[in-house]
């Protein structure tokens, strides 16, 4: 989509370096905050999926419709590829954030792990996050 909309290709690479920067800063607060969110009615996880999932959607939807209201708001295209950028980016985050309570959603639901596989899923996490970042700058 945004090749057709005649962004350079090193703008539009942009966009992926968002994602693992936005999930270096934004899990370890989203963590803390569901361990410490008190909710009687949805429980601790439920309204963050439903919050995460909302930005998803709206995401996706103004990327999808972003074109038809720039122009009939008489916006450059500057502004157009702005708003494709940032939905697009905000989309993604959304994709790669709503896995986060989702899983922690089960480990609640399920029975609790000894610590020897706590520590393994800790080490996948951070390892899986340090090869995202460092695959950025291999082409």
């Amino acid at each position: 989509h945004m090749k057709s909309l005649g962004v350079p290709l090193s703008v539009a690479s942009l966009v992926w370096v968002m994602n693992p920067l936005f999930a270096i800063l934004l899990q370890p607060m989203l963590g803390f905050r569901m361990d410490n969110y008190k909710n009687n009615g949805w429980g601790r996880r439920r309204p963050f999926l439903l919050f995460i999932g909302t930005c998803g959607v709206l995401g996706v939807l103004v990327m999808l419709v972003g074109e038809y209201i720039c122009v009939e708001l008489g916006l450059p295209k500057w502004a157009l590829v702005c708003t494709v950028i940032l939905a697009f980016g905000i989309a993604d985050c959304a994709a790669d954030t709503l896995l986060i309570p989702g899983r922690v959603l089960v480990g609640d639901i399920a029975e609790p792990l000894d610590d020897a596989e706590d520590g393994t899923q800790i080490r996948n996490q951070v390892r899986g996050r340090l090869q995202e970042l460092s695959g950025m700058g291999v082409s």
